[in-house]
């Protein structure tokens, strides 16, 4: 859970910057989007497999929380990808203008 939220918080600071025409070098989209596959299948996994474990193991109300923890990781990984895809595919008016000398 706190891991879909750091990496969530990872894609807001880098829509901002592209907002604000601060520059990231392409590596750290590279991290980023490994991270978020990475974070994603766990996600799935614990949504999958986290209920009937954590059951078996510590109690009904656990497994429960295991997978409502697993449906909110998978759900804020995928917000947030999504979200950082439209702002890659349409970025900001200024920053198409300083990249490609047209003014809008």
């Amino acid at each position: 859970m706190l891991s879909a939220i750091s990496i969530s918080l990872i894609f807001i600071i880098e829509l901002f910057s592209s907002w604000t025409n601060l520059y990231f070098h392409p590596i750290y989209y590279g991290i980023a989007l490994f991270l978020t596959i990475l974070l994603f299948g766990v996600g799935i996994l614990l949504a999958s497999f986290g209920y009937r474990e954590i059951r078996n193991n510590f109690g009904l109300l656990s497994g429960k929380v295991g997978f409502i923890f697993g449906i909110i990781s998978v759900v804020l990984i995928l917000s947030s990808a999504i979200v950082e895809y439209i702002f890659l595919i349409y970025p900001a008016p200024h920053i198409f203008e300083i990249r490609s000398g047209v003014r809008l």
